[in-house]
């Protein structure tokens, strides 16, 4: 195999993977691709994205990162330093027998 053909196939490969990682993210948060797209990105678009099957535009990602609140990095890099969701501190701060309030706060990443 040549040079060329060798690149492409390492950068359909990550494009492929940075769509696996938006699809975790959007997951974790229980956020559906009407949620994740809002008024910018269709539905149908981010379907494609997640599946491998279209690439994403760098302001696209932009976008996706903002509604995700992750930084772009986390799309990109090696898989060990990826964390979809930030770290948080629970607390209970009221209990009643029908009702738990809980008070979450994210730690700094």
């Amino acid at each position: 195999m040549d040079e060329p053909d060798t690149k492409a196939k390492l950068i359909d490969a990550e494009i492929k993977e940075i769509g696996k990682r938006i699809r975790r993210a959007r997951l974790a948060r229980k956020m559906t691709l009407t949620q994740l797209g809002g008024d910018d990105l269709s539905r149908s678009f981010l379907s494609l994205i997640e599946g491998g099957k279209s690439r994403i535009s760098i302001k696209s990602l932009f976008i996706v990162a903002d509604a995700l609140d992750l930084p772009m990095s986390y799309f990109f890099g090696d898989e060990d330093d990826k964390s979809p969701l930030p770290s948080y501190d629970a607390r209970v701060t009221s209990q009643t027998s029908k009702k738990i309030t809980i008070e979450l706060t994210v730690q700094p990443q």
